[in-house]
């Protein structure tokens, strides 16, 4: 049996071998570095959809505190869309849609729903208890508050709340 003495090209074949290898970890981290910036950057964006669903759904509970309380409607609340004729009938639905400031990270749209669902008489609101003569209020109102936020890169995020208004 021959053996060979050559060993000339095993140390080339060596190093490109472990280039190779090297070369793939590089391309492994480099890939998971991306992936993992995007999902962190999607995250964001969730969060950023979701604190202004919520900051939506506050805003609508402040109007409706402001329409009973002061009078007053909400600029939120264009005339056409139902606000008054929903606060005091149940089951009429209002509906709104606002964009909100691109220094958000982006382009936010909120869609906003109120419903008033029912009214029901408060515990310890008697007559003698009266709101006039500085007792709890007689009734409670109760309303779902749903609001939606779209936002780039097909972010969406729904916030829906059941308020009751005892002012």
């Amino acid at each position: 049996m021959k053996q060979l003495r050559n060993e000339k090209g095993i140390a080339l074949m060596t190093a490109l071998l472990m280039s190779l290898v090297i070369m793939l970890i590089v391309l492994g981290t480099h890939f998971f570095t991306i992936q993992s910036t995007k999902i962190s950057g999607l995250g964001k964006a969730y969060a950023t959809a979701d604190e202004a669903a919520a900051g939506a759904v506050d805003i609508v509970k402040d109007s409706i505190n402001s329409a009973f309380n002061a009078g007053g409607i909400s600029a939120l609340f264009p005339s056409e869309n139902n606000f008054t004729t929903a606060l005091y009938t149940t089951g009429t639905v209002c509906n709104t849609s606002i964009s909100l400031p691109s220094s958000l990270g982006g382009q936010f749209t909120a869609t906003i729903s109120m419903e008033r669902l029912f009214s029901r008489g408060m515990p310890g609101s008697r007559l003698e208890f009266s709101r006039a003569a500085g007792g709890a209020p007689g009734t409670a109102i109760y309303f779902r508050i749903t609001a939606r936020v779209d936002g780039p890169n097909d972010t969406r995020a729904e916030n829906s709340v059941f308020y009751r208004f005892a002012g």
